[in-house]
């Protein structure tokens, strides 16, 4: 006789609360807003995969415990299982981008390059494929830009081509934030700076209220102040390998938040494309893997003013 006791329908009284809490989430997420950030960052990337986990495993064992009515067996196990998927991101498993349509979210930046001389687009475009960043809703439309040679797997800062490259302002705007006494760390290998991500950075303030940061800046080399007016095409910096990063390169993203205030996975992402260029406005990144080595696959900017 199947178990018909309170303790035995726990356990899919709780999957049908998790099930319905992971809905609610997505939910949010399509909502947009910065309640769909918070819903993302915290709910689906965070709670949910963590309580999805343990209670899959919970389910099955309190199921087969408990309750051996396998109707009973059957709905809790897929609850459990639609409930826990989000947790497979947190290994690598199924990682997709934040849902966000660039053609839905308002407003984009329309900018010059960073840099002049022809960029290899590491890391950019709007889907997971071509750039890890769109799964962080702050960054999803973020690029990193390099310059040839990369991947040279030297740990001199000299050897790869983006280093010490002049980075100018791709837009007129006002200096917002500065950081420059980060130090470049050892290339070749992620530095795992999580205190410090962005490392070296200018911020600036668009003329639209949104915001535009520019980071892994070279230690010394922010020549702008919190609070100057900055030109289009005005030096800024020079590239280095501060904060988060693996070698040297330029990294930029548009936010609708001012990064002083609002943590690091907690502002919207904004789209940001390329103007004046030679190559896409919105160019996509990537890499190959093939063993140990590893091939960018990405596109080249070129700014032709």
């Amino acid at each position: 006789m199947p178990d018909r006791s309170p303790t035995a329908f726990m356990p899919i009284t709780a999957a049908i609360i998790l099930f319905l809490g992971t809905i609610i989430a997505w939910g949010m997420v399509y909502f947009g807003g910065m309640a769909g950030v918070i819903a993302w960052t915290i709910l689906i990337q965070l709670t949910m995969p963590v309580l999805g986990i343990l209670m899959f495993g919970a389910m099955v064992f309190y199921i087969f415990k408990y309750h051996r009515d396998w109707q009973y067996v059957g709905l809790t196990i897929s609850l459990s299982i639609a409930a826990a998927y989000p947790g497979l991101w947190m290994f690598g498993v199924g990682t997709r981008a934040f849902p966000s349509d660039p053609a839905d979210v308002q407003p984009p930046a329309h900018i010059r390059p960073p840099a002049d001389g022809e960029l290899l687009v590491y890391w950019g475009g709007n889907t997971i494929e071509h750039n890890y960043h769109t799964a962080y809703p702050d960054q999803r439309w973020a690029y990193d830009l390099a310059v040839k040679p990369v991947l040279t797997k030297s740990d001199k800062l000299e050897d790869y081509g983006c280093y010490g490259v002049p980075v100018v302002a791709p837009i007129q705007g006002k200096v917002s934030s500065v950081e420059n006494d980060q130090k470049d760390h050892t290339p070749g290998q992620l530095s795992n700076d999580v205190d410090k991500p962005f490392g070296n950075h200018v911020v600036l303030k668009l003329s639209g209220g949104t915001y535009l940061v520019i980071a892994h800046l070279k230690k010394g080399s922010v020549v702008v102040e919190e609070g100057d007016v900055v030109n289009e095409g005005q030096q800024l910096a020079e590239c280095g390998n501060s904060g988060n990063t693996s070698e040297p390169h330029i990294h930029i993203h548009h936010q609708r938040q001012d990064p002083k205030t609002n943590p690091i996975g907690f502002a919207e992402g904004l789209p940001l494309y390329f103007r004046d260029v030679k190559g896409q406005p919105m160019p996509r990144g990537g890499v190959r893997v093939d063993g140990d080595v590893i091939t960018p696959t990405g596109e080249t900017l070129v700014y032709t003013p």
